[in-house]
């Protein structure tokens, strides 16, 4: 034997790049078939001589009684990232034994090929650092066979790929028979596949199985070919990933974004939050560094803020992070604020080229700005409170339904440039309102109080004047308006626009009423920050059965009133953590005030851009006047005909609503939007009897579960139920008024979830991963908002057992 290696004698010298890389893998327990390999001298000499090639019978009998075998080459050079020598040397399968000699010798000679010669010779390759040797090994007579990319190679780093088909991998590798392809989303435990027709599926312990064995080889990105037979899973071969993008690594993140902007979102949508994004970040840098310079060199990072990709919504958080460093001691900042805006993923990340440009004085001088900044903070988010009442009334003197393109656009200009003069001090209040939080956690934290008991929800809980429960409270004092004139009835009849048209002119005291509702809360609504979403005001309809629905149950009283608050410390403990709370409290509450402002900006726009659909349908540039949603702001101010460009995007977006919703994304290059064919789902999350979230709102209830996916369609179903959804926005507050309770696998102490189910006093957990699919509606649950656990009463999986 003394003319071939075992796998524990093996070294790229002596054997190649392929047969190492199988023998690390035998030495790490994966279930790679048994292989030898010749010894790179012999190699030499019988490539040279052309003598006959004998494979000793000793050797053969080492492996198991298997009849046919698989040849391949291993070469010193092959598989690197500039030479992969992909698809170029020999591979003979299903070789019997008095075969294996002629097929060795073909591997060997293969080296004298035109079209290796020529990729030798492009690459500037010696034919001695070449380095061809030949591995044998038995052959698996796959029933299934397929290839394992660990990161997808078009560049997102934190999918994985995985496709199989039937018999043997040359087949999958060659396109001869069909295929379905696995999309792994690991980190979030979310797996979808896209099949062709008579393809096979890997059974769930067929995949566990494969990927237990990759989870030890420590490259990130490899391309791992496999064999299934008789349910056990062979891995055959591993090599590094070599045709991969260049450009460096970006993360996106929907957390906190998610909340406001859940679910797809349309283009325009897309265009105007980037554009209000740029300038109010824009905006918050000036204010704190005074430099145009500095600003300037920002640039690039306030374009790129936000993006939408597979039709979500992102930050990018190279960008995020590298603004983020405007702050003084970041690292000390960072983790509050990440707490508050609920990142899973901690890792700060920065474009190289936004890496910290202010020198020691700059950053004395920013410190100094912030400090008074956050200081007056309140005072100014009091005066931008004022001056938008004054541009909301500015809007309602000026628009007109018959407003030409011209005299829209002109509006359109005024509002933002009106809006976003100060709209950056809320960035500055959200600041605010995320130091003093994380610090009066600390403070409990570091005087002996537990941060996640029930203590800490009740001190920031009953919050006066909190604007979030504004549009509820005045829907209550509608629906009694409604019980005292006796319009119940009435009002359960209305089906249609024109039905509410006729009732409002029969009656003109309600007709005020409701009015005055709308003109004040019209805008808020579920998804109020989607343009493309219909509201009260765009559809008084909504409202209207909105109303009927709260006639129809008893909703939780709400009070504007401060909740009574027992002192959690004594003496001077007492002073400093009232001290801290209360500001906290105060940076909460004007956070909401702008949250509400800010839905009425929405609406503003909402309402110009609807007449611009209105005006492109009339033209014919467009088939219908909400078709201008699919447009951007750019293309919406230069009408034309878009009949083919929107027709293509609603097709992508009819693609990207069956991909599951990933929450952190990693690309290597530029991020791209998938290209969706026939996907089915699989398997999401774990199946688990207790759900581990993090604690919101305290309290403890047990009841019925109702799975939220679409909003809009619940009406009553929510009374008495536990809501368990992705996420919330604003707008759910008139569902969490009828519920018990409230689950999200998106969210943080300062969402809406948060906030508004401590005002409801209402328990609510949130980041409980995939609990939209671990639960479901009718199953019996606890719901404890004291330690963030969901206890199961019953498993329902398919009859299989929890664990």
């Amino acid at each position: 034997m003394k003319n071939w290696l075992t796998y524990n004698q093996m070294t790229r010298e002596n054997s190649g790049g392929k047969a190492v890389e199988l023998a690390n893998m035998k030495k790490l327990g994966l279930n790679v078939p048994d292989f030898f390999a010749l010894s790179m001298p012999v190699a030499d000499y019988i490539r040279q001589t052309g003598n006959t090639m004998e494979v000793e019978e000793e050797l053969l009998a080492s492996l198991s009684e298997v009849p046919l075998y698989a040849v391949r080459s291993s070469a010193i050079m092959e598989d690197g990232n500039e030479t992969s020598f992909a698809g170029l040397f020999e591979t003979f399968l299903n070789v019997p034994k008095e075969k294996l000699g002629e097929k060795i010798l073909a591997c060997l000679r293969a080296v004298g090929n035109n079209h290796i010669q020529d990729y030798v010779h492009f690459h500037e390759i010696e034919k001695r650092e070449l380095g061809l040797t030949v591995i044998v090994q038995e052959m698996v007579p796959a029933e299934k066979s397929g290839v394992l990319f660990t990161a997808n190679p078009q560049g997102l780093l934190n999918e994985s790929v995985l496709i199989v088909g039937n018999g043997l991998g040359e087949g999958v590798v060659n396109a001869e028979v069909p295929v379905t392809t696995y999309f792994l989303k690991r980190d979030e435990s979310l797996i979808y596949f896209e099949r062709e027709e008579d393809s096979p599926q890997l059974r769930e312990e067929e995949l566990e199985s494969l990927l237990e064995q990759v989870d030890g080889l420590s490259e990130e990105k490899l391309d791992i070919e496999f064999a299934v037979y008789k349910g056990e899973v062979f891995v055959l071969q591993a090599r590094p990933i070599t045709t991969y993008p260049r450009g460096e690594v970006a993360v996106y993140n929907n957390s906190n974004l998610v909340e406001s902007y859940p679910g797809l979102t349309q283009p325009l949508t897309e265009s105007f939050i980037k554009f209000a994004y740029e300038h109010v970040f824009k905006g918050v840098a000036w204010r704190f560094s005074r430099s145009q310079a500095l600003v300037a060199s920002y640039q690039s990072a306030f374009e790129e803020l936000v993006v939408r990709i597979n039709g979500r919504m992102y930050y990018n958080m190279n960008h995020l992070y590298g603004l983020l460093q405007f702050l003084p001691f970041p690292k000390l900042i960072l983790p509050i604020w990440q707490e508050m805006m609920g990142f899973s993923q901690k890792e700060v990340v920065i474009s190289h080229d936004l890496e910290k440009k202010t020198s020691l004085w700059e950053s004395l001088s920013i410190s100094v700005r912030i400090l008074k900044e956050l200081i007056t903070a309140p005072q100014q988010m009091d005066e931008l409170n004022h001056e938008f009442q004054d541009t909301s009334a500015f809007f309602t003197e000026t628009y007109k339904v018959d407003m030409t393109a011209d005299e829209v656009e002109q509006l359109y200009n005024t509002l933002a440039e009106q809006v976003l003069k100060k709209w950056d001090i809320t960035l500055v209040n959200d600041l605010y309102a995320f130091i003093y939080t994380g610090i009066s956690k600390r403070i409990l934290r570091k005087w002996g109080k537990d941060p996640e008991s029930g203590e800490w929800y009740h001190w920031f809980s009953g919050i006066p004047m909190m604007s979030s429960m504004e549009p509820v409270i005045g829907m209550q004092q509608l629906t009694a308006f409604v019980r005292e004139h006796d319009l119940v009835e009435e009002l359960k009849q209305i089906q249609t626009e024109s039905e509410l048209a006729l009732f409002l002119n029969r009656k003109p005291a309600f007709a005020q009423e409701f009015t005055r509702y709308i003109d004040k809360y019209g805008d808020r609504g579920l998804e109020e920050l989607k343009l493309e979403a219909d509201t009260f005001r765009s559809q008084p309809l909504k409202a209207i059965r909105q109303m009927v629905d709260l006639l129809d149950t008893s909703p939780k009283p709400i009070t504007t009133a401060p909740s009574e608050m027992e002192e959690p410390f004594k003496g001077w403990r007492k002073h400093v953590f009232r001290f801290v709370s209360k500001r906290a409290r105060l940076g909460i509450q004007h956070r909401e005030t702008s949250r509400l402002n800010r839905s009425r900006i929405y609406g503003m726009v909402r309402t110009l851009f609807g007449r611009l659909g209105e005006i492109a349908e009339q033209k014919g540039l467009i088939s219908a006047h909400d078709d201008v949603f699919w447009l951007t702001t750019e293309e919406i101010f230069d009408l034309k005909d878009y009949h083919g460009v929107i027709e293509e995007r609603k097709l992508a977006q009819e693609g990207f609503e069956s991909l599951p919703a990933y929450g952190y994304l990693v690309f290597q290059g530029s991020p791209y939007n998938k290209v969706v064919r026939n996907i089915e789902n699989a398997r999401q999350g774990t199946d688990e009897k207790i759900l581990q979230g993090t604690p919101t709102s305290n309290g403890i209830v047990e009841g019925e579960i109702l799975v939220v996916h679409q909003p809009n369609e619940v009406r009553t179903d929510a009374k008495d139920k536990i809501l368990v959804t992705q996420m919330t926005d604003p707008g759910w507050v008139f569902l969490l008024t009828q519920a018990k309770g409230i689950i999200a696998e998106k969210g943080s102490l300062l969402s809406h979830t948060a906030i508004i189910s401590r005002e409801l006093g209402i328990p609510a957990v949130v980041g409980i991963k995939h609990a939209t699919q671990q639960l479901q509606s009718g199953e019996q649950v606890i719901l404890d908002g004291n330690t963030g656990q969901v206890t199961r009463k019953e498993a329902f999986d398919e009859g299989r057992t929890i664990k």
